[in-house]
């Protein structure tokens, strides 16, 4: 099993398109001052609406949700298609027709061991 950490928010409406295509921010309430300091927060959009999620649940680990794509960790990025969540369990990595994985340039760090910011409240 794993432990949950985390949280899952859902939009009650889909993302307004402009001239400057899709756009959203998230406004921080509140900071953990120890233990998320060492890679980024992961945030996803995806296709499926709140019912269907509801409908189907919610996926191990955001990565997996169906026709989605997150972004965090690891300066990673994570693509999944099909309309289905993944269903594996955290211990195996789902193959590349499950979910697709991009790595960011290299370094990813810069020889840093926690992340390359400071967090406060009522960031944007």
């Amino acid at each position: 099993t794993e432990i949950p950490n985390g949280c899952v928010v859902i939009g009650e409406r889909p993302l307004k398109r402009t001239r400057q295509g899709l756009f959203f921010a998230v406004r921080l309430e509140g900071v953990l001052l120890e233990g998320w300091n060492t890679s980024w927060p992961t945030l996803g959009i995806t296709q499926l609406s709140p019912d269907e999620m509801v409908a189907h649940g919610y996926p191990l680990r955001a990565e997996f949700c169906g026709k989605s794509i997150c972004i965090g960790g690891d300066f990673h990025a994570w693509r999944r298609d099909k309309q289905d969540h993944f269903n594996g369990n955290s211990f195996r990595k789902p193959g590349a027709d499950e979910v697709s994985v991009f790595d960011a340039p290299f370094p990813r760090w810069q020889g840093r061991e926690t992340t390359p910011w400071d967090l406060g409240e009522g960031d944007v």
